[in-house]
């Protein structure tokens, strides 16, 4: 994320962070990264299981879905909207997509992600 608002690491890093492409990002950031998403959701002291994960790609519907399932009366705002295209894919370069296929690779199997 390269808002100015956000806080997190990568900004901590580099005060630079939303001038910076998408490949300087993942270099910058990703590059000292050792976590993946997989381990948040198979942690070995976690007490309880995982049993629902809502994409953001299909925000909306597993939001309306989540809380159809859980009998909760609520709306998702829809703040910050982007005029760049749904397809992320667009903004890899052939060279960022390798790094982040062999960086994230039992991210992209457990969620059945594909280039």
């Amino acid at each position: 994320h390269t808002s100015k608002e956000y806080q997190g690491t990568g900004y901590r890093q580099n005060k630079n962070i939303h001038n910076l492409s998408l490949d300087e990002y993942f270099e910058q950031v990703y590059s000292s990264i050792s976590i993946q998403q997989i381990n948040y959701i198979k942690h070995r002291w976690s007490k309880k299981p995982i049993d629902y994960i809502l994409r953001f790609e299909n925000l909306d519907n597993d939001f309306n879905s989540f809380c159809k399932k859980n009998n909760i009366d609520a709306k998702l705002p829809h703040k910050n909207k982007s005029n760049r295209s749904i397809d992320y894919r667009q903004y890899y370069s052939e060279e960022l997509k390798d790094k982040v296929a062999k960086f994230a690779q039992q991210d992209l199997e457990y969620f059945g992600y594909k280039w």
